[in-house]
């Protein structure tokens, strides 16, 4: 099996009840306030995959997140809504070719609590069954 690549993202990423919220708000002068949380998050995460070093990979591939938070007042699905912003930042710098179905083989969400270190690691793998 081909070793995974993965990165680091540290703090905290919006949650599904955050994502909603920002749909329904003007922000900024765009039309919502979630395309600046987008934004900002996708820069967030891209920054995180330059530091990794993270190269193109073949498709498909299994990702699994593991996502650390500061305490369990939120529940881990609202938490794991933030994927849809790693994945669109992988397509954006390259590492992906696309999120569809032809790319993406699975995932796996595993949470953990740290009170002083928010945030989510991300290990990716090519699958060659």
């Amino acid at each position: 099996m081909p070793e995974p690549q993965g990165l680091i993202i540290r703090g905290r990423l919006p949650t599904l009840n955050e994502m909603m919220n920002a749909k329904r708000q003007r922000y900024g002068g765009q039309a919502d306030g979630y395309s600046v949380m987008k934004k900002k998050a996708e820069q967030l995460i891209g920054e995180c995959i330059l530091a990794a070093g993270l190269q193109p990979m073949k498709s498909p591939v299994a990702v699994e997140f593991i996502w650390c938070a500061t305490d369990r007042r939120t529940d881990p699905d609202n938490i794991a809504a933030g994927k849809k912003f790693i994945l669109d930042a992988l397509v954006t710098h390259g590492v992906l070719e696309d999120d569809g179905w032809k790319q993406v083989a699975g995932f796996m969400d595993r949470f953990k609590v740290d009170k002083g270190n928010p945030g989510v690691e991300v290990l990716i793998t090519e699958v060659t069954d």
